[in-house]
C-alpha cells in the first residue's frame, strides 16, 4: 500500500504576554543577563523589539520591564532587526489591529497610552543621536491601517495616533507627543515625504474647534 499523507497539526498563535509574563522578563534580566541581548536568527529581533512589539498584544510591557532590559542590554537600544526597525519604531507604532482610539477611551486605554509614552521617552533618552536620526525622517512606513502610504515623519504618525479628543485624557496623550517632539522638535514644521503635510497642520486641523 502507498504511505498516506503526514497529517500537520495547526499551531495557535503565542498567547499575548501578560504582566505575569513581564514580572519574568525582569527577574531573568537580573538573574541572566545575557539572556537581554539574545538575538532571534529569524527575525533579527532582541528581547527588547519583542517587548515593543507586543505593546498593543496584550499588558503593555511595564517601565520596569523596559528598563531592566534596557540595563542588561543597551546595546539593544540601536539594534535593527531583520526589516531594518529599532525598538522604538515598533514603541511608536499601536498595532497593524490596533484602531486608533475614539474620544470615548477606557481607562485601560488611557494607561496604555500612558504606558507608550514612558516607554518612548525611556528608549529615546540613551541614544539621543540614533533616535534623532530615526525621528528626523519623514518617509517612515507604519503598517496599521490609516498610515500615510508614502511614510510620514514619526511626529506626524504620534499625532495622526492618538485619541480624536484630548478630553478624556489630557496626560497620557500629550504626554506621548511630547515625548517625540521634544527629541527632535524642528519637526513640527517638516512636512512628510509623501504629501507634504505638516505636524502643525494636522494637529490644528484635528484638535481645533
Amino acid at each position: 500500500g502507498g504511505t498516506s499523507a503526514p497529517s500537520y497539526r495547526r499551531r495557535d498563535p503565542p498567547a499575548p504576554p501578560t504582566a505575569q509574563t513581564w514580572a519574568r522578563v525582569t527577574g531573568l534580566c537580573h538573574s541572566d543577563p545575557d539572556a537581554a541581548g539574545f538575538v532571534d536568527p529569524g527575525t533579527g529581533r532582541t528581547p527588547l523589539h519583542v517587548a515593543c512589539r507586543s505593546m498593543s498584544l496584550g499588558d503593555a510591557p511595564p517601565l520596569d520591564a523596559i528598563r531592566s532590559l534596557l540595563k542588561a542590554a543597551p546595546e539593544t537600544v540601536t539594534a535593527r532587526d531583520g526589516e531594518g526597525h529599532t525598538p522604538l519604531h515598533y514603541a511608536l507604532t499601536p498595532g497593524p489591529a490596533a484602531p486608533r482610539p475614539s474620544a470615548t477611551a477606557t481607562a485601560t486605554t488611557t494607561t496604555t497610552w500612558k504606558d507608550r509614552a514612558a516607554v518612548v521617552a525611556a528608549l529615546i533618552r540613551p541614544s539621543l543621536r540614533e533616535s534623532a536620526a530615526y525621528l528626523a525622517r519623514r518617509d517612515v512606513v507604519y503598517p496599521q491601517p490609516g498610515s500615510i502610504r508614502g511614510g510620514s515623519t514619526p511626529l506626524y504618525h504620534a499625532i495622526s495616533s492618538i485619541p480624536d479628543d484630548f478630553a478624556p485624557s489630557p496626560g497620557p496623550t500629550v504626554e506621548f507627543v511630547r515625548a517625540v517632539h521634544e527629541a527632535h522638535p524642528p519637526m513640527a514644521t517638516v512636512g512628510n515625504a509623501s504629501d507634504g503635510d505638516k505636524p502643525l497642520a494636522l494637529l490644528y486641523r484635528r484638535f481645533s474647534r
